[in-house]
């Protein structure tokens, strides 16, 4: 049997915790060690390995673990879906980092490998827990079904490159005309009269025109 020495060292696993080893032969224990949630310093443990040998009965092996305070870079999404959007007008949305470890997280390049996307602010630097608010604007060029990508550089240990998907799909927008600038009448009490307004789509290949008309 495998006994670890303190029951509240989490950092410490060891797999199988008992087993049987037959003459002349020999048994795997595989030991495990978790940082997670853990700030810079150096852990102690021992593994206990208790037996039916009646002469060592008890074999105690010292466990250290020595932890180096690391930033953990946390994205509040992998991709960013601006839907169908209009040529030529500015778009914004955003996602969070998060910095869920215990050093300060550098980010240190935003990018997007797409000339109609910009973002906001293009680098930073993060406290343990903070939370930075990132704003991606697309100002699309062209009708295009569009596929790009953030990539956010940083000094995550074990992520330093994260990627984010940018899709949207480009139309070019319609375009009101109206024939005639003003309207008026002259009537007599009790009469009434008509008059015709042609609202046009100007735009040849733009999308199609909605509207409403109000009499205010």
């Amino acid at each position: 049997q495998i006994i670890i020495g303190d029951p509240g060292t989490l950092w410490l696993d060891a797999v199988p915790v008992a087993g049987t080893v037959a003459a002349k032969s020999q048994a795997v224990i595989d030991v495990a060690f978790d940082a997670s949630g853990l700030t810079e310093d150096v852990y102690r443990a021992e593994l206990q390995i208790a037996s039916n040998d009646p002469l060592d009965p008890l074999v105690t092996v010292p466990v250290s673990l020595q932890v180096f305070d690391a930033p953990d870079l946390v994205l509040s999404t992998d991709s960013l879906d601006f839907g169908v959007v209009f040529t030529g007008v500015q778009i914004t949305d955003s996602l969070q980092i998060a910095n869920q470890g215990t050093d300060t997280l550098v980010v240190s390049e935003l990018s997007i490998d797409h000339a109609d996307f910009s973002v906001v602010p293009s680098a930073f630097a993060l406290a343990p827990a903070g939370v930075q608010t990132v704003h991606v604007l697309l100002t699309a060029s062209q009708r295009a079904d569009i596929a790009a990508q953030l990539t956010i550089k940083s000094n995550d240990p074990d992520q330093p490159v994260s990627p984010v998907a940018l899709l949207a799909q480009a139309v070019v927008p319609p375009k009101i005309s109206v024939s005639q600038d003003t309207l008026s009448q002259a009537l007599f009490t009790g009469e009434t009269a008509s008059s015709t307004l042609t609202i046009s789509n100007a735009n040849a290949d733009g999308d199609t025109l909605s509207f409403e008309v109000l009499a205010l």
